[in-house]
């Protein structure tokens, strides 16, 4: 068996107690700095060592299978949205102020084959883009969002409620 000597004939594999002793109690005083730091962090919920425990928590691992689902946002007007699958349904809502509830399994279908009553309460609308032309009046919002639904490549916006000073009647 071989044994590795130093000039002075030591072992260096072998430290002297005290060496071992300085060694042991920088590593505790370490320890106990980063577990302080850690807990103060935790306590705050701030960023670096400790994080948002709250999110990481809610954050799951999705599976990158299309599965989709359509989901309704919660107290806003805003369009329901489609999620690749319900996992990332339930991030979006850990990760964003704007929540949706599920609806249903499945895409998203624009309805454009709805049926508008036929009250007569008009919206005045005028063509989005570069040129938007005369003011158009649709008899009520549903024509309106029904004609944008048909025609995503011509879309109107609402100038206001009720007639338009000029142009033609939907």
């Amino acid at each position: 068996m071989c044994h590795a000597i130093d000039i002075k004939g030591r072992n260096p594999l072998v430290k002297s107690v005290d060496q071992l002793k300085s060694s042991e109690m920088l590593l505790i005083i370490l320890f106990i700095a980063v577990s302080a730091i850690g807990t103060s962090v935790q306590a705050n919920n701030g960023p670096g060592i400790g994080g948002d425990h709250r999110r990481d928590r809610c954050i799951r691992a999705c599976p990158r299978i299309y599965d989709p689902v359509c989901a309704n946002p919660v107290g806003s007007n805003d369009k329901p949205k489609t999620f690749m699958n319900e996992c990332e349904l339930h991030n979006h809502n850990c990760e964003s102020k704007q929540k949706y509830k599920f609806s249903r399994k499945g895409e998203c279908i624009r309805r454009c084959n709805r049926i508008c009553t036929a009250d007569f309460n008009p919206v005045c609308a005028v063509l989005v883009g570069p040129r938007p032309g005369e003011p158009r009046e649709f008899s009520n919002k549903c024509m309106f969002e029904v004609q944008n639904c048909r025609n995503p490549k011509q879309q109107y916006k609402i100038l206001n409620e009720g007639r338009c000073k000029r142009g033609r009647r939907n």
